[in-house]
């Protein structure tokens, strides 16, 4: 299976991120080496994720001619915060909205910064073994939910967003990725790091930061070694957009250049599952793409605590 284009949703909605920091008494600084957002996309009261996802693919189906709503024949959902209490999931909604066939094969997964690689392996199988051509994976996590506004950790730190990834079973494509095997790493000892608690969302920021520096990159070399590759044999390294201090720390433990591992977080803070596959379409999926480029490592981390790591390889057609 390949990914053959990614779009979004964004909302115009946006708050002022130094500012907001400077009510918690954190300055400029702060944010900028930090976190690294300086805004933070917020949905409207009425918008839910089923909204963010229903925008993301009509973006898509309006910016690529050559796929039709009555061409899915899959959706699969990544949010842990489907709205309504989760009944009725988010996938059949979306069918229905976008006047999708009835025999569309539709599904949610709670997964959150993980769960983008998590899906993609997931959809690919899915859509193989039961003889299916094109799917849409939407990642749509809108944590200003479930926010503690007196929490400067999380509030600080999450955006708004929803991704939709076109997989197909061909590269129709120019420019298209295909989806590899999966390794996944997790520590349920950890659980309580990420949690909900009285309705809203707690992150202990120092356990989660300790568990991406201590535990991400040894996840990421660990799998290039099992499938015979190193780090020279990768062009970028798209990790999860948890923090800039995360994902700058991740990569000086890799001991690889800036410019190889995308910090992508400045205008829409942490996007959750989204935050990769918004990486990719703003790195891959544009006019102005990155053309030398072969392979790109993915890795999502965080709630769980969870690791999931694969390689995309680029496939071109002339």
């Amino acid at each position: 299976m390949f990914i053959t284009d990614i779009h979004s949703f964004i909302p115009g909605n946006q708050i002022d991120n130094v500012q907001l920091a400077s009510t918690y008494g954190k300055s400029e600084d702060f944010v900028l080496s930090k976190i690294g957002a300086l805004r933070l996309p917020r949905k409207m009261p009425n918008q839910t994720s089923l909204f963010f996802a229903i925008e993301a693919a009509q973006k898509l189906f309006k910016c690529n001619s050559s796929i039709k709503p009555e061409n899915i024949d899959c959706i699969l959902v990544v949010t842990q915060n489907p709205g309504n209490g989760g009944v009725p999931h988010i996938s059949p909604q979306i069918q229905s909205a976008l006047s999708i066939s009835n025999k569309c094969h539709t599904f949610d997964i709670s997964l959150a910064c993980s769960g983008y690689p998590y899906a993609l392996s997931i959809i690919s199988s899915y859509m193989a073994a039961n003889n299916l051509c094109n799917g849409l994976l939407i990642t749509s996590d809108q944590y200003s939910d479930i926010l503690d506004s007196d929490d400067k950790n999380t509030s600080l730190l999450f955006g708004d967003a929803s991704a939709v990834t076109l997989v197909q079973s061909e590269p129709t494509s120019y420019y298209s990725l295909k989806i590899n095997d999966i390794s996944a790493y997790t520590d349920g000892n950890s659980h309580d790091a990420i949690e909900m608690r009285n309705g809203l969302l707690y992150m202990n920021g120092r356990n989660v930061f300790n568990f991406a520096l201590q535990t991400v990159p040894l996840a990421i070399k660990n799998h290039l070694a099992d499938r015979d590759l190193s780090l020279l044999d990768i062009d970028y390294v798209i990790c999860h957009q948890g923090s800039k201090a995360i994902v700058e720390s991740i990569r000086k433990k890799l001991e690889l250049s800036v410019d190889k591992v995308p910090i992508c977080i400045e205008q829409i803070g942490n996007t959750v599952s989204s935050s990769i596959p918004l990486v990719l379409k703003d790195k891959f999926f544009t006019p102005t793409r990155e053309k030398n480029c072969n392979r790109i490592l993915i890795c999502g981390f965080g709630v769980g605590l969870s690791i999931a790591t694969m390689i995309l390889t680029k496939i071109s057609k002339c």
